[in-house]
């Protein structure tokens, strides 16, 4: 028996997918994001996808938690400020450059 034409197709185009290499001239894009810890009040600067660059960890203070919660934004503080500045200078030294904002404060993003 068998399949039916569509799901044929898309076992040939996956496939297809699968064997075509990513050239090596693509262009490389992160952006940094937060995480945090939600059973402790801390929080984290990473590099998403790969999560290869992070920030150190911080505490947040409860002004911060309280606006996480009520904004579902991190504010800038001193602190996360300190430790985004840090972060942008080791994705920097690493051949990344900045190439713009999103949504947040915080979120940077860089191409190579």
């Amino acid at each position: 028996m068998r399949p039916p034409e569509g799901i044929a197709m898309r076992k040939i185009v996956v496939l297809l997918a699968l064997l075509i290499a990513w050239p090596a001239s693509a262009q490389q894009v992160i952006e940094i994001v937060v995480a945090r810890n939600v059973l402790m009040p801390v929080a984290i600067f990473i590099s998403h996808p790969g999560e290869r660059y992070k920030s150190g960890i911080w505490d947040l203070s409860e002004s911060e938690t309280a606006a996480i919660v009520a904004k579902r934004e991190l504010p800038p503080t001193e602190k996360s400020r300190n430790m985004l500045e840090s972060l942008v200078r080791q994705i920097e030294a690493d051949g990344w450059r900045q190439t713009g904002r999103g949504e947040y404060w915080y979120n940077i993003r860089f191409a190579r």
